[in-house]
């Protein structure tokens, strides 16, 4: 993975962001720590190129320290989706539409 990433980051470093950010970031970081229901769900997409992955890592006052971090998720009391509480600076492969990059988080 290093030796493609320093390749790509030679010829165009934004690409190589937004792929480090997929593949890292998202997909292996999904293999290692998703249970089996999130990755039946998102690895096949995400492996085939037809999903885009990113990560919402940055928080106001803390920045990418992960053990700063407040943001949370809690299951809504129908049981039915996540509400999240907190705030990001950036989304890697996030865009402001919500349209044009990033399909999963």
């Amino acid at each position: 993975a290093v030796i493609a990433h320093e390749e790509l980051a030679a010829a165009d470093p934004a690409f190589c962001l937004s792929y480090l950010a997929h593949s890292m970031l998202f997909v292996n970081n999904l293999a290692r720590n998703g249970n089996h229901e999130q990755k039946l769900k998102f690895l096949p997409g995400a492996c085939s190129g037809q999903k885009i992955g990113g990560m919402g890592m940055s928080e106001p006052g803390v920045g990418t320290d992960v053990m700063g971090m407040s943001t949370s998720a809690v299951l809504s009391d129908d049981g039915k989706h996540y509400i999240i509480n907190g705030a990001k600076m950036w989304i890697t492969n996030g865009t402001v539409n919500g349209t044009d990059t990033g399909d999963v988080f």
